[in-house]
């Protein structure tokens, strides 16, 4: 374990405590040598040299840890240069056992960088938490634990509360399409009555006009007044009442009835003549 690194900066770090526990241990035994007492031992001077360099070289491995090489350096290091996370010296403390080995697998491929700044550390909390609760370990961020199962349980809430907002929007909308179809198929029937009641009228006056355009022995609507005039003319000529003062009542009220038609029939010939110019 201890010539075993997992990544650069742990290297570096096992590399500096062997280096400093070294100087240390080699400086003690030389000031150790140097006392009176232990050289006095004579036989026993190399067991007690021994023992005593062992002993400085625990002491110091300790003292080292806890002040210019704590044990989270190298995870501190590491995670704000290759992970990508900007993490306190507390949080690399927590997440030590990820890129430490001390669980046999280590996570020194973990890159954060590609995520939005602000969602870095809360990944980096919830792999941690996962990570710890698959290998059995307690978790490093309960309280971080804790406040997604609230925010998950809040969530659907909302989920829940917004569905049922849906639904009634959904309902809403629906009525308001379905006034809208049926307003849309009163207008349309509205107008294809208007339409019928046109066409009706105008078949009525075609009708109309076919009747008059008879009592003027014509076929269709001459071109101009003077046309229509020598038509009109023509056919009075025919049925005027003067030319009928000698015959029999019944003849008479004839001709006046003839002749009430076609002077009608002008009127009315005459009036859309003008009205199509």
């Amino acid at each position: 374990m201890l010539f075993r690194f997992t990544h650069p900066f742990d290297a570096l770090g096992r590399l500096a405590m062997l280096g400093a526990t070294a100087l240390l241990t080699y400086g003690a035994a030389v000031q150790l040598e140097r006392l009176p007492e232990v050289r006095s031992l004579q036989r026993s001077y190399e067991f007690v040299e021994f023992a005593g360099a062992v002993c400085i070289a625990i002491l110091a491995w300790r003292s080292l840890r806890n002040t210019v090489l704590p044990r989270w350096l190298p995870t501190w290091l590491w995670c704000r240069t290759a992970v990508g996370v900007k993490v306190s010296p507390a949080t690399a403390d927590q997440v030590t056992f990820l890129f430490d080995g001390s669980m046999g697998v280590w996570y020194s491929k973990l890159r954060l960088r590609n995520a939005p700044a602000d969602t870095r550390l809360p990944l980096l909390f919830t792999f941690a938490n996962a990570v710890a609760r698959e290998r059995g370990r307690p978790l490093p961020f309960p309280q971080w634990d804790a406040m997604n199962t609230q925010g998950h349980g809040q969530s659907r809430s909302n989920t829940s509360t917004g569905a049922g907002q849906s639904g009634d929007s959904t309902s809403q909308s629906k009525q308001r399409a379905e006034r809208e179809r049926a307003e849309r198929a009163r207008r349309e029937q509205a107008e294809r009555e208007a339409e019928e009641r046109a066409r009706q009228s105008r078949r009525e006056a075609d009708a109309a006009l076919r009747v008059h355009l008879k009592a003027l022995d014509l076929d269709t609507l001459p071109s101009t007044q003077a046309a229509l005039r020598e038509a009109y003319t023509r056919k009075l000529r025919q049925y005027h009442p003067d030319l009928f003062a000698n015959e029999r009542p019944e003849v008479q009220r004839m001709a006046n009835d003839l002749t009430r038609g076609i002077n009608e029939a002008f009127q009315v010939l005459s009036s859309a003549m003008e009205g199509g110019k």
